[in-house]
């Protein structure tokens, strides 16, 4: 009984691990808030199965410019006022 729970457990951690490098892509994407998320999705889904299809998905996901998210008007500041001669 032990022995074929250890291998269900194994089998299921190398199932779980394909299925997220599977996804990684996709999951890259919406990460990084890509602004053609969606498609970078159907292409996983899709064409992943084939090397190339996977390839493309990838190097899409990581060399596309991010989306800025939205700031109050002071993107950058850090928010801190050093006063100079205060003491």
């Amino acid at each position: 009984m032990i022995p074929v729970l250890v291998a269900g457990l194994i089998w299921l951690a190398v199932v779980g691990g394909l299925a997220w490098l599977y996804v990684l892509p996709s999951l890259i994407a919406f990460r990084r808030r890509h602004r053609h998320r969606w498609i970078i999705l159907i292409v996983d889904l899709v064409f992943g199965a084939s090397v190339v299809g996977w390839l493309w998905a990838f190097f899409w996901a990581l060399h596309a410019p991010r989306v800025p998210a939205a700031s109050g008007g002071n993107a950058g500041q850090s928010h801190f006022r050093i006063v100079r001669g205060a003491w």
